[in-house]
């Protein structure tokens, strides 16, 4: 089965799980997540992970091994000061996920 890889960004400051959680089910029940690629920090981030840790507990109590979710987490270089997050973003967007899903972020912040 094919799976896409799909890079989540937005804020750290983004606690809305539920639409979050939404969205990213949605888009796995309309063609299957493989991997996903995110910053790894704060709200989005942990939000993320804990949507993949629960979809991946949910796969392996039905002994499903298939639909486990891969992530990569792509920490930002705070040594390159303010352009840290530009270039995080730059280097998830450089693997050519299949599709980019974008939520809400700090104020001041463009992708």
């Amino acid at each position: 089965m094919k799976t896409r890889t799909v890079c989540v960004v937005g804020g750290r400051n983004y606690y809305e799980r539920e639409p979050m959680w939404r969205v990213l089910a949605e888009e796995n029940w309309n063609e299957p997540i493989g991997k996903i690629i995110h910053g790894g920090s704060g709200g989005t981030g942990r939000s993320v992970q804990h949507w993949i840790a629960d979809h991946n507990a949910k796969m392996e109590s039905r002994q499903c091994e298939c639909r486990v979710i891969r992530q990569q987490v792509f920490e930002p270089d705070w040594s390159a000061g303010k352009q840290a997050v530009f270039m995080r973003s730059a280097e998830m967007l450089a693997t050519m996920p299949d599709l980019v899903i974008a939520f809400p972020w700090a104020q001041g912040y463009r992708l």
